[in-house]
């Protein structure tokens, strides 16, 4: 999952364990993010975000090992 900057906490992504809905993990520093998704083989995660004061929209990679 990814925050978004409205949150109390700071925006980055998380790793949530889907059983006990507990956050497990952080990682990435973004300013505006959108969605992920993850590619059809499971092997890349992709994080969208919106540019916002003339900055460009951006397409973050995670390589999941």
């Amino acid at each position: 999952a990814v925050n978004g900057p409205t949150s109390m906490l700071p925006v980055r992504g998380f790793t949530i364990d889907p059983r006990s809905e507990t956050i497990i993990g952080h990682w990435g520093e973004f300013k505006n993010p959108h969605s992920i998704a993850v590619c059809v083989n499971g092997s890349a995660l992709y994080v969208t975000e919106i540019g916002t004061n003339h900055q460009t929209n951006k397409v973050w990679k995670y390589v999941l090992v």
